[in-house]
């Protein structure tokens, strides 16, 4: 920091700093800078640290003594490099087999699955089939996820084990699924499996626990207002699929309102072994199997709840105004396939599409490449943000494009680069951006399973929402076999689907926005311009 008190336009940062802090109050610029007191003195003279502290002959001969020493007492010790007597031979990791999952139903149909890993840890995952698209109110699994482990919470012998094991609980709601986790040492299991069967069958759900959570799910919303990137797709799903149950995951700034009772009437209807799945890394299977059998055998089913249909309509334009001063976002959204529909293909368009932000700490692997970064990040500097995502879900999905930019009047400049970039996917793209974005999708896909929470993750979402199990080589299979006419054909059949777009910003920045006939008319123009026969 500077030493010099000049104006507010000085620097405050010098180029030559000094190599130990003054003993008296000279730094004003920095003191305003940090808003420190003006008497303050960080170290007084006399008990200031030493900056080097410089050694004598004698002291450093010392040292090389006692290190000769310590070699000599060394010298009969078992050096690292040596097996100890009875030790097994060592084997490389990639001479093992990669044992497959396996698969067994408890009497109750509550399917149980493994994944044996090798490791002295493990990760466990109950999940149900219930979600926010189940909500019978708005915020019920947001505000479920607080209280998933509250009666272990007000447990202090859980909380003692719990600190003192280094195990984790916790819960996780998505749009279809709720799931119960836990992870340890793999002698802690049975325990840790007690701790999820209390959170399931006994749920504490009284009335001023419930309240302080309804407090803190709006807390939450309300700092999400704040980055429009992490909204911006719900609410092109609530304004593309009005009346649907998908409409109810956009819940910026609110309250939940409903009561305790209404709360574990929703949970008692839901979470029952009709609609649950087990899974587990990291364990041996007969033993887990006894668990499970041990934990959840008695667990009753119920009668499915009838499912309520997910019908995109699309043809919607949405506008969030924000207050003045926050960043002007823009998203185009369309229907995507479905869980049971060409998910290879889409997922395949997204690594391709990519995109990410303006700054972005981390190493490789990101989408340097990808078409958003390469056309649009790096070539207009006012672009802050410009990311593509695909959602899939059992009925349908949402392919959406947003950006985001600080520049006044930008939003009907961001709406035009997002629709110019599927209409280039429509007239030009290389074999070597297919080949890349199979190659970044694959990557990423095992990199995730190298996780065990990943890897339990993945069998109960294929068990609970597709029905059945499909094994890792099926996936990358598939994602080899897509082709550069799939991608645009899948594009094709985005934009013959009515879209959807979001705009949030000031109110000023959305005055620029077309109505949403201008933006079909559009996109009808594209089709007609790259489909029509030569």
């Amino acid at each position: 920091l500077s030493s010099s008190s000049s104006s507010s336009s000085s620097p405050l940062v010098s180029s030559s700093l000094p190599l130990t802090v003054p003993s008296t109050p000279q730094t004003t610029t920095a003191k305003r800078f940090l808003n420190l007191p003006q008497n303050f003195v960080p170290y007084p003279s006399s008990s200031r640290p030493p900056v080097f502290k410089k050694l004598d002959v004698s002291q450093i001969n010392e040292q090389k003594e006692r290190q000769q020493q310590v070699k000599a007492e060394l010298k009969d010790h078992v050096p690292l490099s040596t097996l100890f007597p009875g030790a097994p031979d060592p084997k490389d990791a990639t001479s093992f087999e990669v044992p497959p999952p396996q698969f067994s139903t408890l009497q109750n149909g509550v399917t149980v699955a493994t994944q044996e890993i090798y490791g002295g840890t493990f990760n466990v995952e109950v999940m149900f089939k219930v979600g926010v698209l189940n909500e019978t109110k708005k915020g019920m699994i947001a505000v479920l996820q607080h209280l998933a482990f509250q009666s272990c919470s007000e447990d202090p012998s859980c909380v003692k084990f719990l600190t003192e094991a280094g195990a984790n609980i916790f819960a996780n709601g998505l749009p279809e699924v709720f799931s119960f986790s836990g992870e340890g040492l793999r002698h802690h299991l049975p325990q840790v499996m007690s701790y999820i069967r209390d959170a399931i069958t006994k749920p504490s759900f009284s009335n001023e626990t419930l309240e302080y959570f309804k407090d803190i799910v709006l807390s939450d919303s309300e700092m999400m207002t704040q980055d429009p990137s992490s909204w911006i797709n719900q609410a092109a799903q609530k304004a593309g699929f009005p009346g649907s149950s998908l409409a109810n995951r956009y819940q910026l700034n609110q309250r939940p309102d409903f009561t305790a009772e209404e709360l574990a009437e929703f949970f008692n209807e839901n979470f029952h072994a009709g609609n649950m799945s087990i899974s587990a890394a990291g364990v041996e299977h007969g033993e887990f199997l006894e668990l499970a059998n041990q934990m959840f055998g008695d667990m009753k089913s119920r009668p499915p709840l009838p499912v309520v249909p997910q019908k995109y309509v699309g043809n919607k334009m949405l506008k969030v105004p924000l207050p003045e001063g926050q960043s002007t976002t823009v998203c185009v959204g369309f229907e995507g396939p479905s869980l049971f529909g060409n998910i290879h293909a889409v997922c395949v368009l997204s690594s391709l599409m990519g995109g990410g932000h303006s700054f972005s700490a981390g190493g490789p692997g990101k989408g340097m490449y990808s078409r958003l970064v390469q056309d649009v990040l790096n070539h207009y500097h006012f672009v802050k943000t410009c990311l593509c995502e695909a959602e899939i879900f059992r009925e349908t999905g949402m392919f959406s494009l947003h950006a985001v930019s600080d520049a006044p009047s930008s939003a009907l400049v961001l709406l035009e680069l997002l629709v110019l970039e599927l209409e280039s996917i429509l007239k030009n793209v290389s074999e070597t951006e297919v080949s890349r974005a199979k190659n970044r999708l694959a990557g990423m896909y095992l990199t995730n399973l190298n996780s065990r929470a990943s890897i339990v993750n993945d069998i109960n979402l294929q068990v609970l929402l597709h029905g059945e199990y499909f094994p890792i080589e099926y996936h990358l299979d598939k994602i080899s076999a897509v082709t550069k006419e799939d991608i645009q054909n899948l594009v094709v059949s985005l934009l013959q689907s009515p879209p959807t777009v979001v705009a949030a910003g000031p109110a000023e920045e959305l005055k620029v926005v077309p109505e949403i006939d201008k933006v079909v008319a559009f996109f009808n123009r594209i089709l007609e311009e790259n489909t029509k026969k030569e």
